[in-house]
């Protein structure tokens, strides 16, 4: 492995947030191999810390995490609780933080710190791309990252490679802890998020793709520009030797081929290039038909864009196009992305959680011919909701608001094009029997917010989608 533990060993290493799947995480990878100058922060105080470890750790059996946690506090180490929270970290050497350290106000006085000393500052992700001896394929964009990297490492595993993945899926173990394991020949595919982003990385993937940009997450970046300009730091240390794949559809990310050092791929749904892109209804590589578009899962639009960059990248890897097809006709979509959930009484019901802005909602959208019954609502991250007013005006027979700020900027978007359509419900039960009452045979009914904190406010517990529709 490129990167030595034996300097670390030396030196004071400091984790905040040790509750948390990065914290504990990058604690543990470094306990593992030996570090035990190690001082773990939590702010919350030891009792509180128990009971939070216990709920997020979701890739470990209940039986599991008692066991992990037990073991935790065991290691010969320095924990920081509650009132001793941030003790002597500015005497630290490196210090780990989670992505979304920023979002706690306790972190407040590590601001200073980082400003006078960014080099000392790490995050799990960083781990990731020092230790992986193997090709690192980085994801990041506004839609689609979930998808393309699943798409990736489906069509990887497909051809016989063995394929590693990191990302912020909370109910699977980091691949972190493994990769002691892992080969030269292997390929780690990272989905990489704004917020490791904004952080800043010491190292790029060698082949990083960028789905898309579009406004997003504003009010943790002050601005879209700041937002854009955090994405494209993931091609930031790439070199001569390295890939790039961008979207030519994507006005924001393709512009950044100018400044690039890698070598620049493209792919498209609507721009004919050597990458991936649709020709004649195929979804297509160089002057090579894959399949067509109507094998796919899903013909939303961001679908087959997700698509295109993940064939674009299993091109560059070698990956026989019959091999790549097989993948693309077996796909089934990922939990929460436009999920049949059921079909009751001719009626699909579409789980679309994941879509929590409004072009996703709009992709979501446009993947359907049937009349559409939308639920959506949530709060705003600070983007413009002209765009799916539109959509709906133009696609759907009903829609179904719960509460929230991007609800009325939604609203707000409505009335301006006067279209009236809507009713608004304070609960998700109500929104169902709503929306059963307003669709018919061959209806879709589609749950797709088009915002953030729809899940955490409506769905969660027994009002939870799947059961809903069960009820019916």
């Amino acid at each position: 492995m490129a990167f030595a533990l034996t300097e670390w060993s030396q030196q004071e290493i400091h984790i905040v947030g040790l509750s948390g799947i990065e914290g504990f995480t990058v604690a543990k990878f470094l306990f593992d191999r030996g570090v035990r100058n190690l001082v773990l922060h939590d702010f919350e105080n030891l009792a509180d810390f128990k009971r939070t470890f216990l709920l997020l750790h979701l890739y470990l059996s209940r039986p599991e995490r008692k066991r992990a946690l037990d073991d935790l506090l065991e290691w010969p180490v320095k924990f920081c609780f509650g009132t001793e929270y941030l003790a002597g970290i500015a005497a630290a050497d490196r210090i780990f933080l989670g992505q979304n350290w920023f979002a706690y106000p306790a972190n407040q006085a590590l601001e200073p710190i980082k400003a006078s000393a960014p080099a000392k500052f790490y995050q799990m992700l960083d781990l990731y791309l020092q230790t992986f001896p193997g090709k690192v394929i980085g994801v990041t964009g506004t839609n689609g990252k979930s998808t393309t990297v699943d798409l990736i490492a489906k069509m990887l595993h497909a051809a016989g490679k063995t394929v590693w993945y990191g990302g912020n899926e909370r109910s699977k173990e980091q691949s972190l802890l493994r990769l002691e394991q892992a080969q030269k020949d292997d390929y780690l595919v990272l989905e990489v998020s704004n917020r490791h982003l904004k952080f800043g990385l010491k190292q790029s993937p060698q082949i990083a793709v960028i789905t898309n940009v579009t406004p997003n997450h504003i009010p943790d970046h002050g601005s879209f520009e700041a937002y854009a300009a955090a994405k494209q730091r993931i091609l930031e240390h790439q070199d001569a030797d390295d890939y790039l794949v961008l979207n030519a559809d994507d006005s924001v990310s393709s512009a950044w081929a100018t400044q690039a050092k890698a070598s620049i791929h493209w792919f498209a749904t609507a721009t004919d290039v050597h990458g991936g892109h649709v020709r004649n209804g195929q979804l297509s590589v160089g002057n090579e038909a894959i399949l067509p578009l109507g094998c796919l899962c899903n013909c939303s639009v961001q679908f087959i864009a997700n698509a295109a960059a993940a064939v674009t990248v299993a091109h560059l890897c070698g990956i026989a196009s019959p091999v790549i097809a097989t993948v693309l006709r077996e796909y089934q979509m990922l939990p929460g992305r436009c999920e049949q959930v059921a079909v009751k009484h001719g009626v699909k019901y579409i789980y679309d959680i994941k879509s929590t802005v409004p072009q996703a909602t709009v992709a979501a959208l446009q993947s359907f011919t049937e009349p559409v019954v939308l639920i959506a609502g949530g709060e705003d991250k600070g983007v413009d909701y002209a765009l799916m007013a539109g959509e709906i005006q133009a696609k759907v027979k009903w829609l179904i608001l719960l509460p929230g700020t991007a609800t009325a900027k939604l609203l707000v978007c409505l009335r301006a094009l006067q279209w009236d359509r809507l009713e608004m419900v304070e609960g998700l039960p109500l929104a169902f029997i709503q929306a059963a009452a307003k669709a018919e045979a061959a209806d879709v009914v589609l749950l797709s917010p088009g915002a953030a904190g729809f899940y955490s406010a409506f769905i969660e517990g027994k009002t939870g989608f799947r059961k809903l529709v069960d009820a019916i």
